[in-house]
């Protein structure tokens, strides 16, 4: 049986939240069907590496298998994912493949205790991976410890010479995968954002019908790649976290606004009432143990008093109301003591709407009521090119009479100019 091991070697707790994105990974689980054949199993490894328990896992399993395990490198196999290796009773590697070793990493936060405890923690982890590539090479534990301190890689020649593999494979028959660069795995920050986000829908579906909402995956993607990049390139430890989550958190934010378009289905309306018949607690206290807006539970009450359970029955269209039916909802309002909310309930309406009805009843009458035409509503006039030319004629007789004004006064000043320059100004005449 053949297993295609590529992408981060990861827990199986986290497993799923690769394959909603499409993005390859290696769990231990992934293994689990193959040993129970009982086949022999060959197994092509590409990866990058990841968890240390995870890889550790895996290696424990096919060390123990009873069958022939062959494993063949078909690009790169480092760090967790050279331990996985290492488990092979035959190890061939591409002419073109690498393996990497070197210690393990992890980050922190605490005291100087915190961190010498830390730091015995990956020595150990150090100490117990250097045993597969002992258990594989026979190179002596000092010399296996100094490699991984150093970060060695190996090419295909160099990892048969040293016994990290059996034997190079044939050009011929095998078509080398690369990986464009060492990846991170996702922060746990992350995934545990998803998973809140996963229970909270499930637990919607359990009560409600989804509208339909076409939502771009692509999006999601996109913001994740951009957070992981912002994790790989941040070189605080403590802001890693941080710059991941503002850039998911934002994607998050349309996820759950696609949620809160939920509609309630009629067996849950009714089942929220017969608990509150049942238990005797307040419909205020019902509506916040199932996340409900307040009034929620009220409104669906009054409606159920007055129609029954088809009251509750969920509108797949969009109503269209008239002028009469608008005019008997207000006249019914006026002229009976109830309250605005029983007769919305009793005409399967929103409050909001009879209130609209009833302003603009009192400010414009009947008149108002009717629907107004849609779009914005035209600036100018339409008129025909008759009219047009008239206006035109009309503007040009007023234009030439202006200059015609013009010229005249114009004369008048030069006129004047000219006696001034001959004659002087005139004196003023004094009094007899």
């Amino acid at each position: 049986m053949k297993i295609n091991a590529r992408g981060l070697v990861v827990d199986n707790s986290d497993k799923w939240i690769y394959k909603i994105f499409g993005m390859d990974c290696i769990a231990p689980v992934d293994f689990d069907n193959a040993i129970e054949s009982g086949e022999d199993l060959e197994i092509d490894i590409n990866s990058n590496g990841g968890s240390v328990n995870a890889g550790s896992d895996i290696y424990t399993k096919l060390r123990a298998y009873k069958g022939k395990v062959t494993i063949n490198i078909t690009g790169l196999a480092a760090s967790s994912a050279s331990v996985i290796a290492m488990a092979g009773d035959q190890v061939n590697i591409s002419p073109v493949g690498r393996i990497m070793i070197h210690n393990t990493t992890s980050g922190g936060v605490g005291d100087y205790h915190d961190m010498d405890k830390i730091s015995e923690i990956l020595k150990t982890a150090n100490e117990s991976l250097a045993n597969a590539y002992e258990g594989k090479t026979g190179i002596s534990r000092d010399e296996i410890l100094d490699m991984m301190d150093k970060e060695t890689w190996l090419t295909a020649d160099r990892a048969v010479e040293l016994g990290f593999a059996d034997s190079i494979m044939s050009g011929k028959n095998q078509e080398p995968e690369l990986v464009a660069s060492l990846g991170s795995p996702l922060p746990k920050a992350v995934i545990a954002k998803f998973k809140d986000l996963m229970d909270e829908n499930e637990e919607l579906k359990k009560h409600a019908s989804v509208v339909k909402f076409n939502f771009d995956e692509t999006m999601l993607r996109n913001a994740l790649d951009d957070a992981i990049k912002k994790y790989q390139e941040s070189s605080e430890p403590k802001n890693q976290g941080l710059k991941c989550l503002t850039i998911v958190r934002q994607s998050l934010v349309i996820v759950r606004c696609f949620f809160r378009m939920t509609k309630y289905t009629q067996k849950f309306k009714l089942d929220l009432i017969q608990e509150y018949l049942d238990t005797g607690c307040s419909q205020r206290w019902i509506e916040n143990k199932y996340s409900l807006p307040k009034d929620t539970l009220k409104k669906w009450w009054t409606v159920y008093n007055l129609k029954g359970p088809e009251g509750l029955k969920l509108r797949h269209f969009k109503r269209k109301f008239t002028v009469d039916f608008k005019l008997r909802v207000i006249n019914y309002y006026l002229n009976n003591d109830v309250s605005m909310s029983k007769v919305a309930a009793s005409h399967n309406l929103l409050c909001s709407q009879i209130s609209i009805w009833l302003k603009l009843f009192m400010e414009g009458g009947s008149e108002a009521l009717k629907p107004k035409k849609k779009g914005r509503p035209s600036k100018m006039s339409k008129m025909t090119k008759k009219d047009a030319r008239k206006i035109l004629k009309k503007e040009s007789d007023e234009i030439a009479a202006l200059k015609s004004e013009l010229r005249q006064v114009k004369m008048e000043r030069d006129i004047l100019k000219k006696s001034l320059t001959l004659f002087g100004p005139s004196k003023p005449r004094r009094k007899q």
